[in-house]
């Protein structure tokens, strides 16, 4: 199916009028339509949009990214990020180390906060990860909060029971980022729970 411009513009008036109160639309700069999207967000209905995106590349700075500045340059109020959570997929399809791949998720997420965005970070195969390397996955999605996630979707392709993903949601991991001064679990900040402290529940969310 070929979706035009004004297509994913009437969508998002759809989408607006049953009160949905965030809309993705889709990655700034991969197409002339989406570069579109959001250079003319003044003609989009009052639904905040946001943007979809990948962690900054591997052993490399955000700075020296110009994909991902591209995308913070062109997106609005809220970026999702996809990002892998298993070490097998760290390994295998990224080809990088396990603390290369924190550190992505790390920068990338401070990088979108700091421009005065919200963050959310998508954990590709968290509950698959989890059965090989239950505190590295869950470690993934908790130092993405711990740079200021607002939420962190946990995502899996299926074939879990749900004992399984029930154990998976109730982890506590470090949320230290690579090369931060403690490794200790935090308990709460501010008065309200860590990322760490209960379970996931499928996804973390900061109020």
């Amino acid at each position: 199916m070929s979706i035009r411009l004004q297509d994913k513009r009437r969508f998002l008036t759809i989408l607006e009028d049953i009160d949905i109160d965030h809309a993705e639309g889709g990655y700034p700069g991969s197409s002339g339509m989406n570069t579109a999207l959001f250079t003319r967000q003044h003609n989009l209905p009052s639904t905040p949009l946001g943007a979809f995106g990948v962690t900054r590349c591997a052993d490399g700075t955000v700075e020296d990214d110009t994909g991902f500045r591209r995308m913070l340059e062109l997106a609005a109020k809220h970026v999702c990020l996809v990002a892998t959570s298993s070490v097998y997929h760290v390994r295998v399809s990224l080809g990088i180390s396990n603390e290369e791949n924190l550190a992505m998720v790390c920068d990338s997420v401070a990088a979108i906060v700091t421009s005065d965005r919200q963050s959310t970070l998508n954990c590709e195969r968290l509950f698959d990860g989890f059965k090989s390397n239950p505190r590295y996955t869950l470690q993934a999605a908790a130092v993405a909060y711990a740079s200021g996630a607002r939420w962190v979707l946990c995502d899996t392709k299926g074939g879990m029971l749900p004992h399984e993903t029930e154990r998976a949601s109730s982890g506590r991991p470090p949320s230290t980022c690579p090369g931060s001064a403690s490794a200790s679990t935090p308990t709460t900040t501010g008065g309200r729970p860590s990322p760490t402290h209960g379970p996931l529940s499928g996804a973390l969310r900061r109020g």
